[in-house]
């Protein structure tokens, strides 16, 4: 689909679009008649379904995409939010701090804000909440930025989620005094790029009636890379609980991130982001007491027995809940500073004159190819934008009906941090290639604070993790031989609408999606049933599952796209759908 897709604008004329109705119109009756005749059961019925399949194409090829889904209710009150955190964020600190200063002044400004009740602990589970993220991101403010998400979203949040009434008390008087806190999940052997491995414990201890909270290898175990891990007062860690001789899994726990027993030194110098203290930390027997453990689901009495609410104990997803919201933030914070970015650049260009002919000038701006790379970019970021506002909301009803989140919305979650971050370090690489010298100037946007991308890439869930984890679930979905079925009856009812109709960008992402699945599929069955092999041939596809990841998740963001649009942003959404499939066309979009 590369070669088909090189430009990204929709140059198909209407009476094109007309005519390949016309044929499909003519074809549903013959492959009706065709199905009437052969007397195979399967081969008829596959005539049928692709009838049928060529009549829905022809009344939907030559008209937009009509809307299909529940409109997001316009709200006013999101631009309105934005302006006032703004407001007051620059009343408190009219100067910018700067993220490679001294972590200390970084750590200072965010006690600051805690104690102007800047975003106030109620309105976590709110548009609010997300606002906040998106105004120090058009702030610049990056380190500044991930303190605010690792406090609010990831302290706050875990305490506000799993904790008691007296725990969430206890936050509030907390949290007014300005004491930050942080999120110790990640370990060294098991941090980001590996997926979660929880080694570190939290275990009952009899004679003393407390849990002993410990790292039980300093150099291998220790919670590694904690983000605000040195300015804290207090912290979240996640830890198995071991009762007696049951392990009941990773759980939460409050500490006191000054408690004896506990080590915290700096992870060293960054290129960038120094601003932002990242902590290794460790535990040597640290003494807790049992109302540590953050008790709205479970709990362990001075008996040093365990009980939990509900049908069974709570699992990981319930207890790192989270991190999905951290997800969110992270997705929109990327594509807001993207766009900030590409609001510079188009002020540069627009300003710059280049030479035409011996008599012409012209603003750089104007050029034709630098005209359809601002058009493309326009589109991805406000169509991005869209679609992480929209699945900002569906989070938000989902916490609001309580548990467990549909694994639908969390694979949603997973392709927006993917791709919303992937699509802004790739197009602010062409940004830069395209806008000459000025992208090497000190005053421009470009330079080492574009790191922050990089820290998006990899926080919260590697890509690369998040990327294995979305094609495991589409694999579940289609190993069995019914799964196999519908996939290669859908490849075969795209194999005749490609003939009778356009190749839109809907279809050319999904039929190579499901090209790549059924390869990985085919591979994935020569592994046999014992579980080092299939573990093993999973790690020899290679390329091909993050090649997979990355068209599902552009499927999955192409389907709400077009929810979110409707028929009145068609143009927009096939120029931004057709230049994500041009930027295949880019070698480096294949390096993950």
């Amino acid at each position: 689909y590369q070669r088909r897709v090189r430009d990204p604008r929709p140059t198909r004329h209407d009476s094109a679009r007309v005519m390949t109705g016309v044929l499909a119109n003519l074809l549903t009756p013959i492959l009706l008649v065709a199905a009437g005749l052969i007397s195979q059961p399967v081969l008829s019925t596959v005539l049928v379904l692709a009838a049928v399949y060529s009549w829905l194409s022809s009344n939907t090829v030559s008209h937009p995409t009509p809307w299909r889904g529940p409109k997001r209710p316009a709200d006013p009150d999101i631009s309105r939010l934005e302006r006032d955190l703004e407001a007051r964020y620059h009343a408190l600190f009219p100067e910018p701090t700067g993220d490679n200063g001294d972590w200390r002044e970084s750590a200072t400004r965010l006690s600051k804000l805690l104690k102007a009740d800047y975003l106030e602990l109620s309105a976590l589970n709110s548009r609010k909440f997300f606002a906040a993220h998106r105004v120090l991101a058009r702030c610049r403010e990056g380190a500044l930025g991930i303190r605010l998400t690792v406090h609010y979203n990831l302290f706050a949040g875990t305490i506000n989620g799993l904790g008691s009434e007296a725990q969430r008390d206890w936050l509030t008087e907390r949290h007014a005094r300005g004491e930050l806190g942080c999120f110790m999940l990640t370990e060294c052997s098991a941090g980001v790029l590996s997926g979660l491995v929880v080694h570190t414990t939290c275990t009952w201890d009899p004679e003393k009636l407390k849990l002993i909270l410990h790292t039980p290898d300093m150099e291998q175990h220790g919670k590694k890379w904690i983000s605000q891990g040195l300015a804290a007062k207090w912290g979240i860690c996640i830890a198995r609980l071991v009762l007696g001789l049951v392990d009941y899994g990773p759980h939460a726990f409050l500490v006191d991130m000054e408690a004896e027993g506990v080590t915290r030194s700096n992870m060293g110098p960054k290129t960038s982001f120094n601003a932002l203290d990242n902590a290794l930390v460790c535990f040597n027997q640290v003494e807790l007491e049992a109302s540590a453990l953050l008790s709205k689901f479970c709990s362990v009495d001075q008996a040093g027995k365990y009980s939990f609410t509900g049908a069974k104990p709570p699992n990981f997803l319930v207890v790192a809940q989270r991190l999905l919201s951290g997800r969110i933030c992270i997705s929109d914070a990327a594509v807001t500073y993207f766009g900030t970015v590409l609001d510079e650049a188009e002020k540069y260009t627009l300003s710059r004159s280049v030479w035409v002919d011996n008599s012409r000038q012209m603003p750089l701006r104007q050029l034709p190819y630098m005209s359809q790379m601002f058009e493309r970019f326009r589109a991805g970021h406000e169509l991005y934008t869209l679609f992480i506002q929209d699945l900002q909301d569906q989070y938000i009803s989902a916490c609001q009906q309580g548990g467990e989140l549909p694994r639908e919305l969390v694979t949603l979650i997973a392709s927006a941090k993917i791709e919303a971050v992937e699509f802004g370090i790739n197009s602010l690489h062409l940004l830069r290639r395209n806008v000459g010298a000025f992208g090497l100037m000190k005053d421009s946007p470009f330079g080492s604070t574009n790191e922050i991308l990089l820290c998006c890439r990899f926080a919260e869930g590697d890509s690369r993790v998040l990327q294995q984890m979305v094609v495991r679930d589409l694999l579940k979905q289609h190993r069995s031989l019914l799964g196999m079925g519908r996939l290669l009856l859908r490849m075969g009812s795209d194999l005749v609408l490609g003939l009778v109709s356009r190749e839109t960008s809907d279809y050319l992402m999904r039929n190579t999606r499901d090209k790549l699945l059924l390869r990985l599929v085919w591979h994935m069955m020569k592994s046999g049933k014992h579980p080092h092999a299939q573990v093993d041939q999973w790690l020899s596809a290679g390329d091909l599952v993050y090649d997979l990841a990355k068209c599902h998740a552009h499927q999955l963001i192409f389907h709400n796209v077009d929810q979110i649009c409707g028929s009145q942003f068609t143009n927009q959404a096939d120029m931004f759908k057709r230049s994500v499939l041009a930027m295949q066309d880019c070698e480096m979009c294949h390096q993950y």
